[in-house]
């Protein structure tokens, strides 16, 4: 038995050698999709090590806690707390939100160390960081220190994250230093130092040295200063701002330069000596027991959310990588194929001198199961160099440095896969080279490669869906689900094969050679070849559909932010006044600014939703009514709403969506489609009618064009009792050109109660870009302001999709870059068959330049195809998500497509030109010599 493998193995090597190329292009897939694999998972392992390298210093603490009320939390626990004084209390309102954040005062930090030192005395250190501005009011960048000046250049740098802290002793566990190596207890060593990220230098072209001056202080601030901007992103969770638009230091003595604002805590940091998990866990219990209001992050909760986001990118890179494996499993099927076909003489010779068809089977299987290891070892080191080259994109999603190490399991993983794709892919051809008749000795020229036949296939196929779902089942840890992913995925790919099957015939049969020869012959040929031809393309799909799905998808998002959300809004400035009285003055200044091209006046009020008077039946319709209509309605992804676990919520979100009704001008009305009724006109001044938007939530509520609505208007959080009534004249069509700062329901402006104030009023401008900074100096100076740059909307979700489709756009050029690699290996295998034919086309007076031509057109077609099929699915399904949300069809990136259709045809002509130069330059009596 030995002795067989002993000659399996010799006679398999020798094989290996003397095919040569065909031998180096079989190796080159199995590489590339092990390097996918092994280069994947190895940065899934440096993340997940740089995450939990140093969770102390990461959580800047063993335990942080801050409070939840920012953005929500039971209120009555905080209000409890304010009354203590243990919290302070502060509201904000803008463009018809409103809503509370709660701070630690002076007083509770004071009740939080007490407590600390009366249970844990001096073992437990304690700072916190010092707010000026709550999130949302970086968001909108309108609160105090959330924009910084130059004074010399006038330039200015908006929704910036000020870091105000003890700089003795912030942060825990590490110690920050700027980039000329200062601590920043020296960096900030005045009230008026200031320490900046390199964000903000870049972005106002600052130095050490500079003075500055800070939204909401008149104080001059001293560039002392400049860190790099991963400092402060130790959790990429939740240091998404900081990393997108910048932060900065100060201590928190300079909070008295600031105006109207007082001392209080956010975030505060406790450093436990001796920390033991135990101890860790007996004070956030304590903690969460006796301030109710908080809400702690332990070192052990950030390893947990750490482990959950790694297991998450690595079940990502496993999927994907295997993916890739497959792909690059297409070339060794087709290299397999061609080893088989042309060695059929041989077989004959080894079958006449006594071995069986299953020992033939083995040797060529053995074969196969060399090329895998040899190839998976050349992947490793492939994919070790590879990781070198991607680590980038990772670093810049979390915004820090990821340094390499070496993942055993990714290694193994690598290696294990490879082979064993590699053996079940090449087990199919294999299954025919035992079927050789030893008759072909004596007809050597007939090279007739027999069948498998049809038990053997099936088996052969029945061996690989059960490899592949075991495989999967190490992924999703669930058979059934690894068992239809695999079946379904089998289903889809022999679809996929058929089309461009069927495509590469009827391009080979119909398409036009316009009376040109050469394309004539390359249509014939690529006609001919269609079965690999089709394989080949199901490589060069897989991979163009993952990259143009992502693409799409986000250049889709990104188009309909940048067409649709200025003109919504009307305008690319909105301001929103916390004081109607504040209008007068606001608009003067708008007036006196340069570059303002108009402005449009928005007043709107909170309402209470009282009842919904039908306009045909007259009948009265509840707001507990109208929740069961919304539950009972089916929602586009199926199901009904009332599938949530919260019966009332359909009444609340309801409630919510007409909750406010903007006030509008004559002039100032929105050109919209009306799906039921009309618009308002100049007659309905003064008088009790409305326009809604449609949407999932009115349209099943029942509300109609003739139905009439009640409501209460709402006055410092309170409805007044007098209700008062809309008639709903139109309903506008469904879209995403509806959003911007409306609310569902406008009506006249003069048609509201009289004696009562909007609840907001805000102002949108239409202003040249360059002049918004100017603007906005002098809006700061109106208390209850806010400022917000719909600009901001468009760049915070462009980093938001930026970030998000990084990992999946990498790793789908990956697929695509193996899809160019099984190209390249079938036309290899292709020139080579054909070699006998390009040395007659050149014995007859054919040029070089001019075989390689229609090889090339052949290749091209074929990436045309490619094209079409890849990019035109995933096309078509963002078609149909855009149809089925009602988001304008110009947002659809067809321009995108068509250049990703060209990408398939340059990486298949890349492909066949680096394969197909060499044997179009073989001279022709070398070649037909010896075939």
């Amino acid at each position: 038995m030995f002795q067989k493998f002993g000659f399996y193995i010799k006679h398999s090597l020798n094989d290996l050698r003397v095919n040569g190329q065909r031998t180096f292009f079989a190796l080159l897939c199995i590489a590339a999709g092990v390097a996918a694999i092994v280069s994947l998972q190895t940065l899934a392992g440096m993340i997940s090590n740089t995450l939990t390298d140093n969770l102390q210093r990461n959580n800047r603490g063993d335990i942080q806690f801050t409070t939840e009320g920012e953005f929500g939390g039971d209120e009555a626990i905080f209000q409890n707390a304010v009354d203590d004084g243990l919290l302070v209390e502060e509201t904000f309102s803008g463009f018809g939100q409103s809503g509370s954040q709660y701070y630690v005062s002076e007083a509770g930090l004071q009740a939080v160390r007490d407590w600390l030192n009366g249970r844990y005395g001096d073992q437990v250190e304690l700072t916190y960081r010092q707010p000026l501005a709550s999130q949302i009011e970086v968001i909108f960048g309108s609160g105090a220190g959330t924009a910084i000046t130059d004074p010399v250049s006038g330039v200015d740098a908006s929704q910036l994250s000020p870091i105000l802290i003890d700089s003795a002793v912030y942060p825990y566990y590490n110690s920050i230093e700027t980039q000329a190596g200062t601590p920043l207890s020296e960096a900030l060593s005045s009230p008026e130092s200031i320490v900046l990220s390199d964000k903000v230098t870049e972005q106002l072209d600052l130095a050490v040295g500079d003075s500055v001056r800070i939204s909401g202080s008149d104080a001059s601030f001293i560039v002392t200063g400049i860190v790099n901007t991963d400092v402060e992103v130790t959790n990429p969770l939740e240091g998404f701002f900081n990393s997108q638009f910048g932060f900065y230091y100060l201590d928190v003595s300079a909070v008295s330069l600031f105006t109207d604002v007082t001392p209080r805590a956010n975030t505060i940091f406790l450093r436990i000596e001796n920390a033991t998990p135990e101890l860790v866990n007996e004070i956030n219990s304590g903690l969460q027991e006796n301030f109710p209001f908080v809400q702690t992050t332990t070192t052990e909760d950030l390893r947990e959310n750490y482990t959950q986001l790694s297991d998450a990118i690595s079940d990502l890179v496993t999927v994907m990588g295997l993916v890739s494996m497959l792909i690059g499993s297409i070339g060794i099927i087709n290299t397999m194929q061609v080893i088989v076909r042309r060695r059929t003489v041989e077989v004959a010779v080894l079958k006449t001198i006594g071995l069986q068809a299953n020992q033939v089977t083995t040797l060529f299987l053995v074969e196969a199961v060399i090329m895998g290891v040899i190839g998976s070892i050349a992947g490793v080191a492939l994919g070790w160099i590879a990781t070198f080259a991607i680590k980038g994109v990772a670093e810049s999603i979390f915004t820090t440095d990821i340094p390499f190490v070496i993942v055993p399991g990714a290694v193994v993983n690598g290696l294990v896969v490879g082979i064993l794709v590699t053996t079940i892919f090449g087990f199919l051809p294999t299954l025919t080279a035992g079927q050789v008749r030893p008759g072909i000795v004596l007809r050597p020229t007939d090279n007739i490669v027999p069948r498998a036949g049809i038990l053997r296939s099936l088996f052969a196929i029945l061996v690989i869906m059960l490899v592949l779902i075991g495989l999967a089942y190490t992924i999703t840890g669930n058979f059934g689900i690894s068992a239809a992913a695999v079946i379904g995925s089998f289903f889809a790919v022999a679809i996929l094969y058929g089309l461009l099957n069927l495509m590469i015939w009827i391009v080979g049969r119909f398409f036009p050679s316009f009376g040109s020869v050469d394309l004539k012959i390359s249509l014939r040929q690529m006609a001919a070849g269609r079965a690999r031809a089709a394989v080949t393309l199901l490589a060069l799909v897989i991979g163009v559909f993952s990259l143009s799905l992502i693409t799409l998808f986000a250049q889709s998002i990104n188009n309909l932010l940048s067409t649709t959300l200025e003109d919504a809004a009307g305008g690319n400035l909105a301001i929103s006044l916390e004081s109607p009285d504040n209008l007068e003055t606001v608009i003067n200044l708008i007036d006196a600014q340069e570059g303002v091209n108009g402005y449009n006046i928005n007043r709107s009020y909170s309402v209470q939703f009282v009842e919904l008077v039908e306009g045909d039946t007259g009948d009265v319709v509840s707001l507990a009514q109208i929740g069961d209509r919304i539950n009972n309605a089916e929602t586009p992804f199926g199901g009904t709403f009332g599938d949530d676990e919260d019966p009332d919520a359909s009444q609340e979100l309801f409630a919510q969506t007409v909750g406010t009704i903007d006030a509008r001008t004559m002039d100032d009305l929105p050109d919209r489609t009306f799906r039921e009724g009309r618009g308002l006109t100049a007659g309905d001044e003064g008088q009790p009618v409305a326009v809604m938007t449609g949407s999932f939530i009115t349209d099943n509520a029942g509300v109609s064009a003739g139905d009439t609505m009640r409501f209460q208007l709402i006055v410092d959080g309170e409805p007044t009792g007098d209700v008062f009534e809309f008639m709903i004249v139109g309903i506008e069509e469904s879209s995403f050109a509806n959003v911007g700062f409306d609310g569902a329901i406008y009506a006249p402006v003069e048609s509201f109660p009289q004696g009562f104030a909007p609840t907001n009023t805000s102002v949108i401008v239409d202003i040249e870009d360059e002049f918004v900074p100017a603007l906005r100096r002098e809006l700061t100076s109106i208390p209850g302001t806010f400022v917000f740059d719909t600009a901001f909307i468009t760049a915070l979700l462009n980093s938001l999709i930026g970030t998000f489709t990084a990992f999946p756009t990498l790793v789908a050029i990956l697929g695509l870059i193996v899809g160019g690699v099984v190209i390249a290996n079938s036309v290899a295998l292709t020139t080579m068959e054909r070699r006998s034919e390009i040395a007659v086309m050149k014995a007859v007076g054919l040029q070089r330049e001019r075989v390689l031509s229609m090889i090339l057109v052949e290749n091209g077609i074929l990436g045309v195809i490619g094209g079409l099929v890849g990019v035109g699915i995933g096309l078509i399904a963002l078609i149909q998500l855009v149809s089925a949300f009602g988001v304008p069809s110009s947002a659809v990136p067809i321009g995108t497509a068509l250049l990703l259709m060209g990408l398939c045809v340059v990486v298949s002509l890349a492909a066949a030109i680096t394969t197909a130069w060499g044997a179009s330059g073989e001279k022709p009596l070398n070649v037909l010599r010896y075939e």
